[in-house]
């Protein structure tokens, strides 16, 4: 799935109609085709970003897979721009229905009924002051809603922009479920990357432009994910830097000296 999407700071929506609605005092969800149109390829600097992005989803939505990429023509040159993000599988405290056996043995049914026994305990005394908050609800509603407006009106830098996003929020980013989840994630963003790459090379090529160098790059970030401008790095068979062409002559000597045994 691909599409266009404008990106603009929260702190910056207030005084423009085109992203607030001033009649509801909230940012608009969505905004009119020619509004999009006027920031692709923008290269006058703007607040305001226009990104194309490509999601794959996959593993049943444990595992989605975002690309950004944004471009801007100069008189002399293109900049382009491309960042990915992984969004890891949700994790085991909003995984409770996984849990629940579709037909319970006799002993998951006692473990069950035990364990409901258990917790509604605290709500026989619970129960009468949760029953009254309930009554009070929608007025305590009303007051928190009217001073959360009359907050927002008095700060004009309100940020009306969300931090994280719900599946964000339920995801874990320390662990993943499977380990082949993980190698996939890794798997579709280097496809991303590669085609984005290859249609990048393949336009400039299509324009008789010079893309040697941008070549050389892609294979450096398809391969190790890691672009060195200097030092040496080396990790096992991986020679990178300065040094790398004496290392790699070393290694192919010492192979050379090696001979099977007769």
């Amino acid at each position: 799935m691909h599409q266009g999407k404008l990106y603009v700071n929260g702190q910056d929506v207030r005084l423009d109609s085109r992203f607030f609605d001033a009649d509801k005092g909230r940012p608009r969800r969505n905004v009119d085709a020619a509004v999009l149109e006027r920031f692709v390829g923008a290269a006058a600097a703007s607040p305001i970003r226009h990104y194309r992005s490509f999601r794959i989803v996959d593993w049943s939505g444990d595992l989605i897979v975002s690309y950004f990429i944004r471009m801007s023509l100069s008189a002399s040159s293109l900049y382009f721009e491309a960042h990915s993000n992984l969004l890891t599988p949700v994790d085991d405290l909003n995984r409770n229905l996984e849990r629940v056996h579709p037909s319970p043995t006799v002993l998951q049914f006692c473990i069950r009924l035990l364990s409901a026994f258990v917790t509604a305990l605290p709500y026989l005394v619970w129960g009468p002051i949760n029953s009254l908050v309930r009554l009070i609800r929608p007025v305590i509603d009303v007051v928190v809603h009217w001073v959360e407006e009359w907050l927002v009106s008095e700060k004009p830098v309100f940020d009306f922009g969300a931090t994280h996003s719900a599946r964000e929020l339920a995801s874990n980013s320390a662990s993943y479920r499977r380990h082949s989840i993980r190698q996939d994630g890794h798997m579709l963003t280097k496809t991303l990357e590669s085609a984005v790459l290859e249609s990048l090379i393949g336009f400039l090529d299509a324009h008789r432009i010079d893309t040697s160098s941008l070549r050389e790059r892609e294979t450096a970030i398809l391969n190790s994910g890691i672009i060195i401008s200097g030092g040496t790095i080396n990790a096992g068979s991986l020679a990178i830097g300065k040094g790398a062409k004496s290392i790699m002559r070393r290694v192919a000597a010492k192979a050379a000296s090696v001979r099977p045994a007769a």
